[in-house]
């Protein structure tokens, strides 16, 4: 891997710039929907633990 620098290139072709700021928030909105139904879940079965 002669002459290859993360810095520049990036990942995938991409500078690391651009990934910090299009691709990084973009996971984290996708995920966000699925952790908050985990949470949500959570709570309902310990909800419904007490009204047993």
């Amino acid at each position: 891997m002669k002459g290859f620098d993360l810095e520049k290139t990036g990942w995938l072709g991409l500078p690391l710039k651009t990934w910090l700021i299009v691709i990084i928030p973009f996971i984290l909105t996708s995920l966000a929907p699925w952790f908050v139904a985990i949470i949500i879940n959570k709570r309902r079965a310990k909800e419904s633990d007490f009204h047993e």
